[in-house]
């Protein structure tokens, strides 16, 4: 493409940098903090080192200076923290945002804007047709899993020649029935500790809370046959 050969190669990160956290489960996990955060640093100290004007308007300080104090003031939330663990997690992801502004500030000069503006939304295009793609065309794990409850509900009725499951028991599907409003939560609350605790937050009180939904699934499921 005539127009990319033209550019400096440096425009090229930021584009990449939407293309691959969108590939990265969206930048998600903390994992991919450092990398992004780590290249879009790596870009704007590079165009400034290459720069033959270090200039810079008063609006792109500006957005420096305020990219910086985030960060700072994020930073200093350590301190009084009660949650320090997932504050050093906020800091993290804060810099990927620091260092993104740096990139950007260091790069759009000299006319550069139109063409970063013109990659970038290729990128988010390319990334937006991907997902449409894949969401039209794979089959999704939800359905996957629907499909075979429902087809193992079917075989058990034909099996046992019931028109709905514990018909012949219906002590026991009472009690599931009344189990099910307490029980369904801790489902839920279980899923968001997993999530949390995967993305970093490592702590006392996420560690708690996940046992505590466990003994509470196990002992309704036990108390209810």
């Amino acid at each position: 493409m005539d127009v990319v050969r033209r550019l400096h190669p440096l425009l090229l990160v930021p584009p990449a940098l939407v293309v691959a956290l969108a590939l990265d489960q969206g930048g998600f996990d903390p994992s991919a903090w450092v990398w992004s955060g780590a290249l879009a640093a790596w870009a704007g100290a590079t165009a400034v080192v290459l720069s033959r004007d270090l200039r810079l308007s008063r609006a792109a300080w500006a957005w420096l200076a305020a990219a910086s104090l985030v960060l700072a003031w994020v930073a200093l939330s350590w301190l009084w923290s009660d949650r320090r663990v997932q504050t050093v997690l906020e800091v993290r992801r804060t810099a990927v945002y620091a260092a993104a502004v740096l990139a950007l500030v260091a790069l759009v000069r000299g006319g550069a804007e139109r063409h970063l503006l013109r990659l970038t939304h290729l990128a988010i295009t390319a990334v937006i047709a991907y997902a449409l793609v894949r969401y039209l065309t794979e089959t999704r794990i939800y359905d996957m899993f629907e499909a075979e409850f429902h087809r193992t509900v079917r075989a058990v009725l034909a099996i046992t020649k019931q028109k709905e499951l514990l018909k012949s028991n219906q002590v026991l599907a009472h009690s599931i029935k009344l189990r099910n409003p307490y029980v369904d939560p801790m489902h839920l609350i279980q899923v968001d500790m997993l999530r949390r605790k995967r993305a970093g937050e490592d702590t006392a009180a996420v560690n708690r809370a996940l046992a505590a939904t466990i003994s509470g699934i196990s002992a309704g499921l036990r108390n209810t046959g």
